[in-house]
């Protein structure tokens, strides 16, 4: 089994770019296990982050000095290498080349960036007085511009860019919508969830996973039966948000979902929050051996509690 795991906190000592001064340090995690991608991070630089999605998976990267003084914050959980790197890189201008003919490893991937998406790459065309000044300049950073706009509070302007930008741009004005307003924040991603592309139904489970409400978990629990194999993904994995027992009956429902890996992230998930032995009596007889074997472990667990 392949298993890779990296952990920025402040500078990465593998990174020889030299940072700013005022950097703090922010955890990011990065998990490469069993030819699954898992990324968290929180205002992490994305030029340190993307290195140690290199040093973690082995792909190439060009460009990283592109990306100097930008940060991102992104969540997910046990996707293709090449799923997640599209998706961490959807905010940005970026080429991705793979060589088809390779058998082993990852280096036969080349990831080249060029920065960060424009206002005017990102944002659908808008009336100018329906915009802040900083959004209504079509070479402004649009990521740049986002982070400002929450750290003024500017909900209305957030809130106008989760619903009129393109996915990556929506995607992150909802996460820093739901910091400064989370009520505006749901309301805003219960309508996404709803709508549109898988990506924009994903972007929006993942800020509902952060807003632990009963709108969301209803939200979430519906999204599991969606026909898109990501979507239902991101809703299990969002679902370890919400605290509520309904959030546990949900995880138990997809254990009956029919892609094996998603059944055996729900027992990983369950047993975080104490899977009892009447949900693990259906799946001892399923039909994928790797899930009867993880079902009969964590039902000898059980039985061994005191």
């Amino acid at each position: 089994m392949l298993l890779g795991r990296w952990l920025l906190l402040g500078v990465l000592a593998t990174q020889a770019t030299a940072l700013q001064a005022d950097l703090r340090p922010v955890p990011a995690t990065v998990v490469w296990e069993r030819g699954l991608l898992s990324i968290d991070a929180d205002g992490v630089m994305f030029s340190d982050l993307l290195a140690g999605i290199a040093a973690t998976t082995g792909v190439r990267v060009w460009g990283l000095d592109s990306l100097d003084g930008l940060r991102v914050s992104l969540r997910f959980a046990g996707l293709p290498l090449l799923d997640g790197l599209g998706r961490l890189l959807a905010g940005t201008n970026y080429a991705m080349v793979v060589n088809a003919s390779a058998t082993a490893g990852n280096d036969h991937i080349v990831v080249a960036v060029a920065g960060r998406k424009t206002v005017a790459e990102s944002l659908s065309p808008r009336s100018a007085a329906d915009l802040p000044a900083a959004l209504a300049d079509p070479g402004a950073d649009a990521y740049q511009v986002l982070a400002k706009l929450a750290e003024q509070g500017d909900t209305r302007a957030l809130r106008d860019s989760a619903e009129h930008g393109d996915p990556a741009t929506r995607a992150l004005a909802m996460q820093r919508l739901s910091r400064v307003d989370p009520a505006e924040a749901l309301r805003v991603a219960l309508v996404a969830a709803g709508r549109g592309e898988p990506a924009e139904r994903v972007h929006a489970l993942q800020v509902l996973g952060g807003l632990d409400r009963p709108e969301a978990t209803q939200a979430l629990g519906a999204a599991l039966g969606d026909a898109d194999m990501d979507v239902r993904h991101t809703a299990l994995v969002s679902l370890t948000g919400q605290s509520s027992p309904a959030a546990v009956d949900l995880l138990v429902q997809t254990l009956g979902d029919e892609v094996p890996w998603i059944r055996l992230m729900a027992l990983d998930l369950l047993a975080r929050r104490g899977i009892t032995a009447a949900a693990l009596g259906p799946v001892l007889a399923d039909r994928d051996p790797a899930v009867r074997l993880r079902a009969q472990a964590l039902l000898d667990q059980v039985e061994r509690r005191p």
